[in-house]
């Protein structure tokens, strides 16, 4: 798997366990950064499994982290199983969501997201408001 920053720079992103397999713990980050800015890479599992199938399901996920003056994503994916395809919007406080709804019979559901983020090194001085990111 390819990725490509703001920049056009490209690297391969570590490989990553298949979906529905047992996944490793994920890579701590890399060595403290001396460019004003640190790379994380982030991994959400979420595992539902029942006792007997479900007919239907629905979800509203928030897994992709904001961009902002403080981080960019570099990259993010959203992994769902059993497939079906996400309803993307942005929520009233600026947070990115995808709607879900699983239709048939499922016994379990995942939901795996990886994302790479770029977070820079706080100013001294900058006492903004956490809330008002922008």
């Amino acid at each position: 798997m390819q990725m490509t920053d703001a920049n056009g720079a490209s690297g391969a992103l570590p490989p990553q366990p298949a979906l529905g397999a047992d996944a490793a713990a994920p890579q701590p980050m890399r060595a403290p950064s001396t460019q004003g800015f640190r790379i994380y890479d982030i991994l959400h599992a979420t595992r539902y499994a029942y006792g007997s199938p479900v007919e239907f399901s629905r979800h509203v996920l928030r897994l992709r982290p904001i961009d902002d003056r403080f981080q960019q994503v570099l990259s993010h994916e959203l992994l769902i199983n059993p497939s079906c395809v996400p309803q993307e919007h942005e929520d009233v406080f600026g947070n990115f969501a995808s709607r879900i709804e699983i239709e048939g019979s499922a016994a379990n559901i995942e939901f795996i997201a990886r994302s790479r983020v770029r977070v820079h090194t706080a100013r001294a001085g900058d006492l903004r408001s956490a809330h008002r990111r922008n």
